[in-house]
C-alpha cells in the first residue's frame, strides 16, 4: 500500500516538474495552421467526440495506473522510442509540429501530443487548412498504422477475413449498406437508424471502425455495443419469413428462433460469438504465432478447450473439440443435402402441376408448403456453421424442410390412366385423340392405347377421330396409382353415295317402259267402232229367235 502511494507520488512529481521546470534546451511548442495541434484544440467544436474520446484506451495510455504507462516509465529513452510511434501524435513529423523523439517524452513540447489522438486518424489540423491530410478515414489501413505485425496482428488477421473481402456487387447498395459499408454499418450499430444516403466514397468492407468506436470507451475495447450484443446487430435474419430470402441468421440460429414452427432451444446460452470466433492470446515470443488477436473471426477448437478446462467439471481437449465440431457439421451437411434434394423434387412438381390439371387452389397450397421447406433449409445453409451454432435446432429445421417438401409431393401426386380404344369388332384403333375439354392428353398408338398422367378425380374424356367426337369414356384417377379403361367406338352408318351413271340409265329405261305401257293402254281404248260392229251382228238376241 505504502509502495503504491510512493509510486503515484513520484509520477505526479515527474509530471509537475515537466510542466513547470523544463530545461532551457527544451523547445516550446508553437503551432501554425496545418501543424499538429493536439486533441485539446478540437474540443471547442467537437465537444461530444472529445469527451467520449477521453474515456477510451487511446486517450488513457499515458494515465498513471494504465498498464502501458507503468511499463513505459520504467524503460530508458531508447526503449521508450520503440513505443512512441504508435502512442503519440505525429511522431517524428517535427516540421509540422509532430511529436519530437529527440526530446523527453514529458517535455512541454511533447506533452500535448501524448496518447492516440484525433490527429492520429484525421490528420493534422483539419479545421484551419485544406491539406490532403484532412479526412474521415473509415478504412482499416488507418488503424493498420499501429495494429499490425507480430505484437498486434489485428490488421493482418482481419485482412484475411470475410469482413475484409467485401460483399458481391449486388449487395453494394443503400438498402444493404447498413451492414456492408464501413461507416454506415458503424453508425447503424451505434444508433439503430437506417442510412439515408451513401458516403461520397463508400468503403464496402467491415473495418475496425465498424465495430470499434474511436470516440467512446463505454464498452470494453471501445466496442459500439457490449460484446454479447455486437455481432447480432448485423448477423440476424432481418425477420425474414417463408417465401423471402434468408441472409446471415446466426443470431436466430443460436437462439433457436426462426420463423417456422420447429422445436427449438438456445444452444450454449452462456457463450457469445467472440468467445469462439475471436479466440486469441497476448504476445509471447516463445509461441507460434507469437500473438493471436482473434480478428480472422474463424472459430478455433482451442476456444472450446480454453473454457472446458476441467475447472467446471468438464474437460475437453483440442482434439476432442475438433471431433465434436466435425461430427456436427458432417451430420448437418448430409441432412441438408437430403432436404435440398426433396425441395428440388417438390419444386419440379409445382412447375408441372398445371400441365397435370391440378386446380390453382391446390397449387397455391403446395407453394406455401414449399416456401416453408425452402426457408428452413436456407436458414441452415445461410447460418454457415453447419450445425455448430445449434446442432439440435439445425436438425429440427432440416427434418421440417423434408416433411414440407413431402407434403408438396403428396398433394401434387398425379395418377396414370391408360385408355384403349377398339371398334365394333373389337379391333384396336390407332390415331384416336383423348381429350378433356379442349386439352389433348394423348393419342392412341398402334395397339389402340393412350397413356398419360393427370390430377386425381373423376372425369369424362372425349375420343376424337378425324376432328370429330366419336365417343366418350368415364374414368376415375387415383393419386399415385395406375388404372385403365376400355372404350369402344360407336358403329357408324354407311354413308350415302351419289347416284352413278349406270343407276341413271336404269331409271331412264324404267321410265320409258312406264311410258310405253301407258301409251298402249290409251290406244286400246281408242280403237275404231267398225271393227266392233260385225262382231255384234253375229250374236243373236232373244227377240231375233
Amino acid at each position: 500500500m505504502l509502495f503504491g502511494f510512493v509510486v503515484i507520488a513520484f509520477v505526479a512529481f515527474l509530471l509537475a516538474t515537466s510542466l513547470m521546470n523544463t530545461s532551457a534546451s527544451e523547445d516550446t511548442k508553437l503551432t501554425a495552421p496545418g501543424d499538429f495541434q493536439g486533441a485539446d484544440s478540437c474540443q471547442s467544436c467537437h465537444f461530444a467526440e472529445y469527451t467520449g474520446w477521453q474515456t477510451t484506451d487511446h486517450a488513457q495510455v499515458f494515465t498513471p495506473g494504465d498498464p502501458f504507462f507503468e511499463t513505459f516509465i520504467t524503460r530508458n529513452q531508447s526503449a521508450q522510442n520503440q513505443c512512441q510511434p504508435c502512442h503519440t501524435a505525429g511522431y517524428g513529423q517535427t516540421a509540422i509540429g509532430g511529436y519530437d523523439p529527440a526530446q523527453a517524452w514529458n517535455s512541454s513540447y511533447n506533452m500535448p501530443l501524448l496518447a492516440i489522438q484525433c490527429e492520429n486518424c484525421h490528420g493534422p489540423d483539419t479545421m484551419t487548412t485544406t491539406v490532403a491530410g484532412q479526412r474521415y478515414d473509415a478504412t482499416a489501413e488507418n488503424c493498420a498504422q499501429c495494429h499490425y505485425g507480430s505484437r498486434r496482428p489485428q490488421f493482418d488477421e482481419w485482412n484475411q477475413s470475410a469482413h475484409a473481402s467485401g460483399p458481391p456487387a449486388f449487395v453494394k447498395n443503400l438498402a444493404c449498406s447498413k451492414c456492408h459499408e464501413a461507416k454506415l454499418a458503424g453508425d447503424y450499430v451505434s444508433t439503430g437508424e437506417e442510412p439515408t444516403a451513401l458516403p461520397a466514397n463508400p468503403v464496402w468492407q467491415l473495418t475496425c471502425a465498424t465495430c470499434h468506436d474511436p470516440h467512446d470507451g463505454t464498452n470494453d475495447r471501445q466496442l459500439r455495443k457490449p460484446v454479447q450484443e455486437l455481432c447480432q446487430q448485423c448477423h440476424n435474419s432481418e425477420e425474414a419469413q417463408p417465401g423471402e430470402a434468408v441472409h446471415h441468421p446466426q443470431a436466430e440460429m443460436r437462439e433457436g428462433a426462426g420463423a417456422v414452427p420447429v422445436a427449438s432451444g438456445q444452444a450454449m446460452s452462456a457463450v457469445y460469438c467472440a468467445q469462439c470466433h475471436m479466440y486469441g492470446y497476448a504476445y509471447d515470443s516463445s509461441l507460434t504465432p507469437p500473438a493471436v488477436a482473434g480478428h480472422s473471426f474463424e472459430p478455433k477448437p482451442e476456444a472450446c478447450a480454453s473454457c472446458h478446462d476441467g475447472s467446471s467439471g468438464f474437460l475437453m481437449t483440442v482434439e476432442q473439440a475438433e471431433n465434436a465440431i466435425e461430427g456436427w457439421q458432417t451430420a448437418t451437411s448430409v441432412r441438408l443435402a437430403a432436404a435440398q434434394s426433396a425441395i428440388e423434387n417438390a419444386t419440379a412438381a409445382i412447375d408441372a402441376a398445371p400441365g397435370y390439371g391440378f386446380e390453382q387452389v391446390t397449387i397455391d397450397q403446395a407453394q406455401r408448403y414449399l416456401d416453408q421447406a425452402v426457408y428452413a433449409a436456407d436458414f441452415v445453409e445461410a447460418d454457415g456453421s453447419m450445425g455448430a451454432h445449434n446442432f439440435d435446432y439445425a436438425a429440427n429445421l432440416l427434418a421440417f424442410a423434408d416433411m414440407k417438401a413431402g407434403q408438396v409431393m403428396a398433394i401434387l401426386n398425379p395418377g396414370t390412366l391408360s385408355v384403349t380404344v377398339v371398334d365394333a369388332d373389337g379391333e384396336s384403333v390407332s390415331g384416336v385423340q383423348v381429350k378433356l375439354g379442349s386439352t389433348l392428353l394423348g393419342t392412341t398408338n398402334a395397339n389402340g392405347t393412350a397413356t398419360f398422367d393427370h390430377a386425381p378425380g373423376t372425369f369424362t374424356f372425349l375420343l376424337v377421330q378425324d376432328g370429330e367426337v366419336v365417343s366418350a369414356v368415364g374414368a376415375v384417377i387415383l393419386p399415385g396409382q395406375a388404372s385403365s379403361v376400355l372404350a369402344a367406338l360407336l358403329p357408324a352408318a354407311p354413308p350415302e353415295k351419289p347416284a352413278g351413271a349406270s343407276e341413271m340409265l336404269q331409271y331412264v329405261i324404267l321410265l320409258l317402259v312406264l311410258v310405253a305401257v301407258v301409251l298402249l293402254f290409251v290406244l286400246m281404248i281408242k280403237r275404231k267402232p267398225a271393227t266392233a260392229a260385225p262382231m255384234a251382228a253375229l250374236v243373236e238376241t232373244p227377240e231375233q229367235k
